[in-house]
């Protein structure tokens, strides 16, 4: 039987100052809100916004750092809550700009590695 997690972490790569973090979110800060946004611990710019489609999916609206561009990704609350190690990447890209999931699967080292920031 699957532990249910009450916080998921995310990890990214700033497109304001592309410091490379980690926040960790509580599912108790956020079910309540129709929309929140992740925020990068260095500089406080705005890394994603995520917004309730309905009680079932976010949309994950994500600044990349490659293209500049903002990407939309829609994920179940499920998804989003529980997933192990769930990554969205950029589609022109395929670099990754967000890693969510729980600690023990992005904490051992850094789950980016040098080639996602190579041209």
């Amino acid at each position: 039987k699957m532990k249910v997690r009450n916080y998921t972490s995310v990890c990214y790569l700033c497109p304001h100052c592309l410091e490379i973090g980690k926040n960790r979110l509580s599912v108790f800060e956020y079910s309540g809100k129709k929309s929140f946004v992740i925020r990068c611990e260095s500089c406080g710019g705005t890394i994603a916004r995520i917004d309730k489609n309905s009680t079932a999916s976010y949309d994950v609206s994500v600044v990349c750092p490659f293209c500049k561009d903002k990407h939309n990704y829609d994920l179940t609350v499920h998804e989003f809550w529980q997933s192990n190690f769930l990554e969205l990447a950029c589609p022109d890209f395929e670099n990754k700009l967000l890693i969510i999931g729980s600690d023990e699967f992005l904490s051992d080292g850094d789950p980016y590695d040098e080639s996602d920031f190579s041209d």
